[in-house]
């Protein structure tokens, strides 16, 4: 598979987690209930679950993945090579909890991920974010169609919060339900980071 734009997107994630450090770990992220270090955990754990789902696992559970090199950009090469190497992009895979999907639908949720939280560690970093534009291309058209019931409290994705159709990052932002200017906040969530325009 051609995987050119979750390699842009893990590129510029990664540029971020190499400037983390033990002190930052304890920082706020926009992720309800998250600080950094967990929203580095799951960005780690879930290129692993797609690395496995891209390799030769039928089905990948909601679950926690360790990996021995725990770097961020470790398990975002991983999933890149597993990708690239995936023959059949139309492969049915199920990975919890998004249940059975095509390999390349997987591929795209992957990006979205990547993108959205790409912004949730700028900002909790305090540092602008400026994603390729392709990856936010991707994003805006893959959530617009998500719907209301992967919503909410426990779902894949936060509410919706209603935008112009820009197709823009803040369009996929508030799509993605990213709202607050900081956790508890009720600042419009252009607050948190500068944007891409």
């Amino acid at each position: 598979m051609d995987v050119t734009l979750l390699a842009a997107a893990t590129g510029t994630v990664a540029a971020f987690t190499d400037l983390i450090t033990p002190a930052d770990l304890a920082r706020p992220s926009p992720c309800e209930g998250w600080d950094l270090a967990d929203l580095l955990a799951h960005l780690q754990s879930e290129n692993l679950k797609f690395a496995a789902a891209a390799g030769d696992s039928a089905t990948v559970m909601n679950t926690t993945v360790e990996q021995s090199d725990p770097t961020y950009r470790s398990s975002a090469d991983a999933m890149l090579t597993a990708f690239r190497g995936a023959d059949d992009p139309t492969q049915i895979v199920t990975v919890e909890p998004l249940g059975p999907r095509r390999l390349d639908e997987l591929y795209a949720f992957q990006v979205v991920d990547t993108v959205v939280h790409g912004w949730d560690l700028a900002t909790a970093l305090g540092l602008p974010y400026a994603p390729a534009s392709a990856t936010v291309d991707l994003a805006v058209r893959v959530l617009r169609r998500v719907p209301d019931e992967s919503r909410g409290p426990g779902r894949a994705f936060g509410a919706a919060i209603t935008v112009p159709p820009t197709g823009d990052l803040r369009e996929a932002l508030a799509l993605a339900g990213r709202t607050t200017g900081e956790p508890g906040g009720d600042a419009p969530f252009e607050a948190w980071a500068e944007v891409a325009p």
